[in-house]
């Protein structure tokens, strides 16, 4: 588990944080645009429109960056599971479901890509804001503890990626599936 996550977060590369931060990098660059007037002033003697939206655009920045790093916290379980049984159960799972895709696997973790799906997309497709670009689920297996962790896929397809509520599915899922391997 030491591979994928420290301090109770998952841990990503610096390329993959740049995809991941990329709404509150995108506020930050705003906030020091419209504070320095497109990088031509720096004074701040009359307070106009432009650093009244710089203020706000700070704050979404702040609001958005503390959001996106909490949402990185695993939260980790203790339960009894047969490590053998779960793991084929996990495999099973991903060769079940045509749209997942193992991306890494040791013996004591897994991510699994999957990818979007038509049901989430809906009839029409935004290309700067999409509401599923699929997720990222990263699985730890420790003695008796284990973490599931699902994200939004880091692609650079969109802009903004608005989470619908698959993660948590995808999560429950896969906590649901190790509980069932600890009953038999």
């Amino acid at each position: 588990m030491k591979e994928i996550i420290e301090h109770n977060k998952i841990k990503l590369s610096f390329s993959d944080k740049l995809r991941y931060y990329r709404l509150p990098l995108f506020f930050l660059v705003l906030t020091i645009v419209c504070f320095t007037n497109g990088f031509t002033k720096y004074s701040f003697d009359d307070f106009n429109t432009l650093e009244r939206i710089s203020l706000t655009s700070l704050l979404f920045t702040l609001i958005s960056f503390y959001f996106f790093f909490l949402n990185l916290t695993v939260k980790i379980h203790d339960f009894p599971f047969n490590k053998e049984k779960l793991i084929n159960r996990i495999e099973n799972l991903i060769a079940s479901n045509l749209d997942w895709e193992l991306l890494e696997k040791s013996n004591n973790h897994f991510i699994i890509k999957t990818k979007e799906s038509l049901e989430t997309l809906g009839a029409t497709r935004n290309l700067i804001i999409s509401p599923n670009t699929g997720n990222r689920i990263y699985i730890g297996l420790k003695d008796n503890q284990f973490f599931v962790k699902s994200i939004f896929n880091l692609s650079d397809k969109n802009l903004l990626v608005l989470n619908n509520g698959e993660s948590k599915r995808n999560e429950k899922t896969i906590i649901d599936l190790i509980k069932l391997s600890s009953e038999e």
